[in-house]
């Protein structure tokens, strides 16, 4: 049997403290995507407005470690992450009040796990297997901070 581990871990790390919230840019627009390659227009990955944030989880969560912030403004179709084994992800804002991870079988049609994340808590997320994101509300935005733990970077 399969349990939610495989997939997704939360991890007893401290929260984002208020001072830092209250440092990150809420005005999403702003951003601009940074990754190399738009494979999916609806996500972004960036470090725009990033470095107070970063300075805190070097410190506070782990060193050595480069964070920044992924935005997705419609569902994320199933997919594994390029270059990405695991992230560590904390998310900010869902984007909607029923959003779910996923995770499937290569074929892409069995479900394995699906799984509301939590808000406001770490947790590490397997990103070498299939998974996608459901249930994104436009206008609102999942927006969420990431890190690779393994892969490319």
């Amino acid at each position: 049997m399969l349990y939610k581990d495989h997939f997704i871990r939360p991890l007893l790390l401290p929260p984002l403290p208020d001072f830092i919230l209250g440092k990150i840019n809420w005005n999403l627009s702003e951003y601009k995507r940074k990754a190399p390659v738009v494979t999916n227009p609806d996500y972004m990955w960036t470090d725009d407005f990033n470095s107070d944030m970063n300075d805190w989880c070097q410190k506070n969560i782990a060193g050595g470690i480069y964070y920044a912030f992924q935005l997705a403004s419609q569902d994320m179709p199933i997919h594994k992450d390029d270059g990405s084994t695991v992230k560590l992800l904390y998310i900010l804002d869902a984007g909607g009040d029923d959003v779910y991870t996923e995770f499937y079988k290569e074929d892409s049609l069995t479900l394995l796990h699906r799984e509301k994340l939590p808000l406001h808590q770490w947790c590490v997320i397997k990103t070498d297997i299939n998974h996608a994101v459901k249930g994104i509300t436009p206008p609102r935005i999942r927006f969420s901070i990431c890190a690779k733990l393994f892969g490319k970077i």
